[in-house]
């Protein structure tokens, strides 16, 4: 989640490719992914970053939109299908 309050402020960010951690960079495409324990890839991702910042860039409502509870919600709803729906006793 640090990515994307960092989305919601502005900046892209440079992401290690671990799952929890590239996801919110793939949906929002606001940074750049680099090798895990690779110091010459990271340091690349944010050289390519910085040169071009307005890139990477999104309108906040959309960030807004992309992680709202809404699309959350039906993510997860899509993810476990019957498994999670609430159902009246």
């Amino acid at each position: 989640m640090v990515q994307v309050e960092a989305f919601l402020c502005g900046p892209p960010v440079v992401a290690t490719d671990l799952p929890g951690v590239r996801q919110p960079v793939r949906m929002t495409g606001m940074g750049e992914i680099v090798p895990i324990a690779d110091a010459a890839g990271l340091a690349e991702g944010i050289v390519k970053v910085l040169k071009d910042r307005a890139g990477y860039v999104r309108p906040r409502a959309e960030i807004v939109d992309i992680f709202s509870m809404a699309r959350t919600t039906e993510a997860y709803e899509r993810l476990f299908g019957d498994k999670c729906r609430v159902r009246e006793i």
